[in-house]
């Protein structure tokens, strides 16, 4: 993995944060999980 910028590295880790929370909760749903990659992908493209 590169090195990002620390605005980056602590959007990441908040992303893998709440990723971690939902599975505990209800084990991601597929949907979510490929909303949820789109969106990091944009982010870091952006």
């Amino acid at each position: 993995m590169m090195i990002k910028s620390e605005k980056e590295q602590k959007y990441i880790k908040k992303m893998i944060e709440v990723e971690r929370i939902k599975r505990k909760r209800a084990g991601l749903r597929r949907k979510e999980q490929i909303a949820l990659r789109a969106a990091k992908q944009k982010s870091i493209a952006a």
